[in-house]
């Protein structure tokens, strides 16, 4: 073996550089001594304490996941060992991305659910433990419990509308939404029920169309009404509760005492005729100014009718002696309207008034109108027509739905058919015509033949309204003669326009009735020379047919010659 000697110039070229490496180098051996020799003794130990003391004293060794591992793992079973809510919950918060997370969170929402929620089954409970765990195992079932609770204690137990709404609001779909849904119309119909009145039933019915309590609401709207009719006791009440159910519960005891009431009033022989009158004209500011020197022949008119037509004794406001009194009262204002000069021309007028006939011991039978004829939005001022006197009050009184026509339905619902059917043919062409608008509008069985016979009249405005009178019949039995109406063409120059508005009437009523054998004589009409008898042809083809081709009487002639072909 050789031997080395220290040699001096050696020695002198040893750099203080290669001292620190040396140096170095010896820390490092001593070093991975000292962390080796800390693992192990914190293996033999195989504490959290003792991981975690090694993890302090070398907090940047390649050792130290190893030990963080360790630290993870023995966390874990100390968790699983305690087996509470509160070690799995420092396990989790400790280690949100640790081996064992997805584990402890399933073992604490399973022990969290069974030992807190379930066995505390609270509202409370539940919603605690749904924020913590959304969408977790027992998360469904968490949501079903809680429903199931809070219908049971909460809705139920108030067993309110509002209460159920606000379950619905919650679980549109829920396991009880249906129960909810019917016991909310049970309770909507229970409520209409206690206050028992025609508004809270249609209420109901408007919400629940084809509800389980349909036909018990529609019962209690017939009793309400027929029990206010019965309250007013008069024949207008009775007749309103038959306009709404003509095959109602109470219709029989409606009629009767209807029946019972036009029989006590027919008992009155004589009757009193009293009327007032009062008249107005309406000035530049819209207020209403007395106007004097105004009488319409109202009372002797009604006087009239009453003895000619209802063998009744008819006398003035001053007898004494009588059975029952028909009270007129009547107010017309006179309108007028500016048309460039220096003062109002009274060209129109409004009528109203209240007709009553009245009887001791008996509800008043009452009639009411009210009628508007407005001036002509331009005219030539009329002469003498800058008092409210040229007012044209005459003609508004005995226009159609005024004074007249509600004297002659009076007439007919106190003294019957006789008496209207009598009306009907009256010497005054006007209470002709309203008696006819009162036949039509209610439909008077025992009128329809009058009503036929009125279309020849020797009055053409009378033939007019028997037209519309027999549209409003609706019944087959007035085509016939409506046609003839209809085909008949007069060329005289003084009757030339009022035949040409008889024949568009009775288009008119043809349209109403509807009826197919009415199509090929319209057709022919539209070969009129009348414009207007054209434009109602077509009206009431389209009406029957429900085609529309028009006034285009090729087009007509064609569809129909197809229709009779097939």
């Amino acid at each position: 073996m050789k031997t080395q000697y220290f040699n001096p110039r050696i020695s002198k070229s040893i750099s203080l550089t290669g001292l620190l490496v040396i140096l170095v180098c010896a820390s490092i051996v001593s070093g991975c001594g000292s962390s080796s020799s800390g693992w192990k003794k914190a293996e033999a130990i195989n504490t959290i304490e003792a991981y975690q003391e090694f993890l302090d004293s070398n907090p940047s060794e390649e050792l130290a996941a190893a030990a963080l591992g360790k630290i993870d793992t023995l966390s874990y079973l100390r968790a699983k060992e305690e087996h509470t809510i509160s070690a799995y919950e420092r396990y989790v918060r400790q280690f949100p991305k640790g081996a064992f997370f997805d584990e402890v969170s399933q073992r604490l929402e399973k022990l969290f659910y069974y030992q807190r929620t379930e066995a505390e089954n609270s509202l409370n409970g539940y919603d605690d433990f749904l924020s913590r765990f959304p969408n977790g195992v027992f998360a469904g079932e968490a949501r079903r419990r809680r429903e199931q609770l809070y219908f049971n204690q909460q809705i139920s137990n108030a067993h309110t509308i509002t209460a159920y709404q606000l379950y619905l609001q919650q679980y549109p779909d829920g396991t009880y939404a249906d129960s909810a849904k019917i016991r909310i119309e049970r309770l909507t119909y229970e409520n209409a029920n206690s206050v028992d009145s025609i508004k809270e039933y249609l209420d109901y019915l408007k919400r629940y169309p084809e509800g389980t309590f349909k036909a018990d609401a529609l019962a209690r709207i017939d009793l309400c009404t027929f029990r206010e009719a019965n309250k007013e006791g008069t024949i207008d009440a009775f007749e309103n509760y038959l306009r709404q159910y003509p095959q109602g519960i109470y219709t029989a005891a409606a009629q009767h005492r209807i029946a019972t009431l036009v029989e006590a009033f027919q008992q009155a022989r004589v009757v009193r005729v009293a009327v007032e009158q009062l008249y107005y004209q309406s000035n530049r500011l819209g207020m209403k100014d007395d106007l004097t020197g105004v009488s319409l022949p109202i009372e002797s008119l009604t006087r009239r009718l009453l003895s000619e037509h209802a063998n009744i004794t008819a006398v003035g406001p001053d007898a004494k002696s009588y059975g029952a009194t028909l009270n007129i009262h009547t107010e017309g204002i006179a309108l007028g309207k500016d048309y460039r000069t220096d003062s109002l021309h009274y060209t129109g007028a409004s009528f109203s008034g209240t007709l009553a006939f009245d009887m001791l011991g008996y509800p008043s039978f009452k009639r009411e109108f009210s009628v508007t004829m407005e001036p002509p939005v331009s005219s030539t001022p009329i002469r003498n027509s800058t008092s409210g006197l040229s007012a044209p009050f005459p003609k508004v009184f005995r226009d159609q739905e005024s004074f007249l026509a509600k004297l002659v339905e009076l007439l007919y619902k106190i003294y019957g058919t006789r008496a209207l059917v009598s009306v009907m043919r009256d010497a005054d062409e006007q209470v002709r015509a309203n008696a006819l608008d009162v036949a039509g509008a209610l439909k008077v069985d025992g009128a329809f033949t009058s009503a036929v016979n009125a279309l020849r009249d020797n009055n053409f405005p009378v033939r007019q309204r028997a037209s519309l009178a027999l549209g409003l019949y609706r019944d087959d039995r007035a085509v016939e003669p409506l046609v003839r109406n209809l085909e008949e063409i007069l060329d005289f120059d003084w009757i030339k326009e009022e035949s040409e508005s008889c024949r568009e009437k009775a288009a008119v009523a043809l349209g109403m009735i509807g009826s197919t054998r009415a199509i090929k004589p319209l057709i022919g009409a539209l070969r009129e020379p009348s414009m207007k008898v054209r434009r109602e042809a077509a009206v009431a083809l389209k009406k029957i047919t429900t085609k529309d081709f028009g006034e285009d009487y090729d087009a007509w002639l064609k569809w129909w010659e197809g229709q009779t072909k097939q």
